[in-house]
């Protein structure tokens, strides 16, 4: 999984950082963190291996969406962990499905038999 420079989270760009330094939060260590303010997702890539950076990534994105439907609340650090593991799990287990390429190729390959059936309907041979 790629970790991108950039996110839109509902209609908010945000600048993702890759940090050396310690990343403090309320005065505790973190791995990583949004702020909704500055538009930005901040992740310690000194102390996290690749994986781990990867789900800390999925993490903050997690925030971010539920912030954007109205839904943070500040006890919801178990239900954001357990949604970024899934969706890491999701997206090593089916690395095919957010391709682009398939995504195209499975859009024309739609539009062929949605035209084929029409043609059929109407008596034609497509």
């Amino acid at each position: 999984m790629n970790i991108p420079n950039t996110v839109r989270i509902g209609s908010v760009d945000y600048a993702v950082e890759l940090s050396e330094k310690p990343i403090v939060l309320d005065y505790k260590q973190c791995n990583g963190l949004i702020d909704f303010s500055q538009s930005k997702i901040v992740l310690d890539s000194k102390t996290l291996e690749q994986q781990q950076l990867e789900i800390t990534f999925l993490h903050e994105v997690m925030h971010g969406m539920l912030h954007d439907r109205n839904l943070e609340e500040q006890d919801n650090e178990q239900l954001v962990e357990a949604l970024a593991y899934a969706l890491h799990q999701l997206i090593r287990d089916n690395p095919d499905i957010f391709e682009e390429q398939n995504m195209v190729k499975m859009a024309k390959l739609y539009r062929e038999n949605k035209e084929l059936i029409s043609y059929k309907e109407n008596g034609l041979e497509g």
